[in-house]
């Protein structure tokens, strides 16, 4: 999918419910949302069963991780409804740059949680480096790097990436 029309995709959602909240979004998109801590590695996957959607979060995640990964499910949804039809997104196919799929959720969760303007704001106005901006927003580098990817390929040319593009982030396990 071109990456503009991801970006509309996640704005029309956020102008229609006027929020960026990536759970309230998933209400309103009618998907049951389900909150387990029976996973180990798994942060989070969605399926289509009996003609409904549904998003479960690994809730031993801390809460800014969940919003993230509540966000790339919801992605799934809005982009990726045929193949949910077939089959769920698994774990062995979460967070692979290898799957387009995993990477165009990155794209819109990125798209979702930051508007243009609050990280154009914190970059022009506020002088913010990617780490504080990072930390304005509670998301991690790669995410961050992934809503100037879709900035810079939307016309921001002013923008530069600071490092490459890791689709592999949400898989990544945290040190104790």
């Amino acid at each position: 999918m071109e990456r503009s029309a991801i970006y509309q995709k996640a704005e029309r959602l956020v102008q229609l419910h006027q929020t960026r909240d990536p759970f309230r979004l998933l209400d309103c998109v009618r998907a049951v949302t389900v909150r387990r801590s029976q996973y180990s590695r798994l942060k989070g996957f969605c399926a289509l069963i009996n003609k409904t959607y549904y998003v479960v979060i690994n809730d031993t995640l801390p809460e800014d991780e969940q919003r993230i990964v509540a966000a790339h499910e919801l992605g799934h949804l809005m982009l990726h409804k045929r193949e949910l039809a077939v089959a769920p997104m698994k774990d062995e196919h979460m967070y692979l740059m290898k799957q387009p799929e995993e990477y165009e959720a990155n794209l819109f969760a990125a798209d979702l949680l930051m508007a243009d303007e609050d990280v154009l704001d914190g970059i022009r106005t506020d002088h913010m480096d990617i780490f504080t901006l990072c930390g304005a927003f509670d998301v991690p580098p790669e995410l961050m790097n992934f809503k100037m990817f879709s900035m810079i390929s939307r016309g921001y040319s002013d923008l530069r990436l600071p490092m490459d593009l890791e689709s592999r982030f949400l898989a990544k396990e945290k040190p104790l």
